[in-house]
């Protein structure tokens, strides 16, 4: 079996290096850079490809991969919507994921972050880099969040736990999920709908997957809904929130801040020593009241080594013959 590796990151080393001393019957090659057109001739007799990446993929990379007989494609995450799936489906190639890798990983981080938002943490950080202000005002006064509500779009893995997470600590919590636990419901309150959540929620945050339907279900619209001085936070997916109604909104006031862990045009962006900035996400690294973090709340040792293992793993069952529980269909 021959499988090839790319985007190799430095923190990944230690886990592909475990597969390999202990897969000694199977070929792994590793390569730093991403899939492009200049990885075509690496396609040669290889029965798998395992990527990690923002950057989009070519069509005739693609099709170059369909007439290499690439039999898998495994990407070392949970979401799939940087990937054209109807080309690999198209070329026959199956795909694997890694849906739940380190699921705490995000909700800690998500919790986090809701939490720097409220109390005025970004702030704090644009005085410490202008220099030395170590006055209070009311640009930097905070709000606890015991007593206060949050509300979880998305109570899936993740969702779930930044729910829990969030009622340690005495919010009120409400919830919004096509499909509502028992689990869930004992420490949340499930509303019946979207926009019924928005209204009461100090603090939303989103933990959906991509898909058509979410796109900007954050909208111009939406935040209106939202109490004045609430928070956004937006772990999920960069196209859950339509960037400039919510830069509006915080300038106008109307909302106290925003976290993003994810922007909607991020492609070039992330794992990018020199991005290209656009001028919308200009605005959102101006503004002293969002936090941005480039797409790091997965970012923990846990779930690195997970990514890894689960998604070679993956591959190495389709290839022989198997259907592992996380093949996605397309």
């Amino acid at each position: 079996m021959h499988l090839a590796l790319f985007s190799r990151r430095a923190d990944e080393y230690a886990a592909i290096a475990q597969f390999q001393q202990s897969h000694p019957d199977i070929q792994l090659d590793v390569y730093d850079a991403p899939i492009t057109e200049a990885s075509i001739p690496l396609f040669a007799g290889v029965d798998a490809l395992v990527a990690s990446q923002t950057l989009e993929i070519p069509t005739h990379v693609y099709a170059a991969m369909g007439e290499a007989d690439i039999k898998v494609f495994a990407t070392r995450s949970a979401g799939v919507d940087m990937y054209r799936k109807d080309l690999l489906a198209k070329y026959g190639i199956r795909l694997v994921n890694v849906p739940s890798y380190s699921p705490i990983s995000i909700a800690e981080y998500a919790f986090t972050l809701g939490m720097m938002a409220s109390r005025k943490i970004a702030p704090y950080i644009e005085r410490r880099a202008e220099g030395h202000n170590f006055t209070w005002a009311r640009d930097v006064m905070g709000r606890p969040m015991r007593r206060k509500t949050v509300g979880v779009v998305g109570a899936g893995r993740i969702g779930s736990r930044v729910a829990w997470l969030y009622s340690q600590i005495g919010a009120r919590v409400l919830a919004y999920d096509i499909a509502p636990t028992e689990a869930v419901a004992r420490y949340a309150t499930y509303t019946d709908t979207y926009e019924e959540l928005l209204r009461h929620s100090d603090v939303v945050t989103f933990h959906v997957p991509a898909s058509p339907e979410v796109h900007h279900m954050l909208d111009a619209a939406a935040i209106a809904l939202l109490p004045e001085g609430a928070v956004v936070v937006n772990t999920a997916r960069g196209m859950v929130v339509d960037t400039e109604a919510l830069l509006d909104a915080v300038d106008s006031g109307h909302l106290l801040g925003a976290a993003l862990d994810v922007y909607e045009f991020e492609g070039p962006i992330i794992q990018n020593d020199q991005p290209p900035v656009d001028e919308l996400l200009q605005r959102v690294l101006d503004n002293p009241r969002v936090l941005y973090t480039p797409h790091t709340a997965f970012y923990t040792d846990e779930a690195v080594a997970a990514l890894v293992a689960d998604a070679i793993e993956g591959a190495v069952e389709i290839v022989n013959g198997g259907r592992p529980d996380n093949e996605v269909d397309l």
